[in-house]
């Protein structure tokens, strides 16, 4: 468990590196009553984010179960070569665009029922940019844990995930308004070097993908 939790800890930190969520945590904190709408964004995109990979983990789960397949660790890695070839496409494309994602609208004036509505729309609308998330759900099913420690990996994931907007909120809290500067700069830098940046670590998450998938089936040594 200590193993997978190690390879799933870099993994989210990757995956957390979004122009989006942090452009709207940014927004969020830079409006009247920021704490409170921040604290339930964090909430909607954590539980969004722990129904998509429990969405993405039973898909995995039922294909592994199909009767024609008599060796569910190859396939294991051969979802692991096709998620690295992925992400080192989707990277590749990143550099050469303005950022990886779309954009996606926030109210500033929103209430924090509406945070909270508007992290799940986020997390809907992002989808299908999700791959280190399926990276992440392969290497869980990879480890052939319990359901319940499955679970446990998932909420450790996702809870990683999170780490960029917590840090935002602990600063806006610890330093109040003079933190809004920061914050400004921040999401105006955002879509300049933040979606190269999150297409350099899918690149390095897609070269590991693929080295150790090939590290199975050409030496039987996989890299994790």
């Amino acid at each position: 468990m200590i193993h997978l939790l190690l390879v799933l800890f870099p993994i989210a930190l990757i995956d957390s590196i979004s122009p989006v969520r942090i452009g709207a945590m940014v927004t969020i904190l830079c409006a009247d009553r920021p704490v409170r709408r921040a604290q339930a964004f964090i909430v909607g995109i954590f539980v969004g984010y722990f129904l998509l990979g429990l969405a993405f983990a039973f898909f995995g789960q039922r294909l592994l179960e199909i009767d024609l397949i008599l060796d569910p660790t190859r396939v294991n890695f051969v979802i692991g070569l096709v998620i690295g070839v992925v992400l080192l496409i989707i990277g590749g494309r990143g550099l050469r665009a303005r950022s990886v994602e779309g954009e996606v609208e926030v109210d500033p004036s929103k209430s924090a029922g509406g945070a909270l509505v508007t992290a799940l729309v986020i997390t809907v609308a992002t989808a299908p940019s999700a791959v280190p998330l399926l990276a992440g759900i392969n290497q869980i099913l990879k480890s052939q844990i319990s359901v319940s420690l499955a679970y446990l990996a998932l909420v450790f994931y996702c809870a990683v995930y999170l780490t960029p907007l917590v840090v935002l909120l602990v600063l806006r809290v610890v330093l109040g308004e003079r933190a809004e500067t920061v914050m400004k700069k921040l999401g105006a830098g955002a879509e300049r070097w933040m979606g190269r940046l999150m297409a350099a670590l899918f690149i390095l998450l897609g070269s590991a993908n693929v080295i150790d998938a090939l590290g199975y089936f050409l030496f039987n040594r996989p890299l994790f």
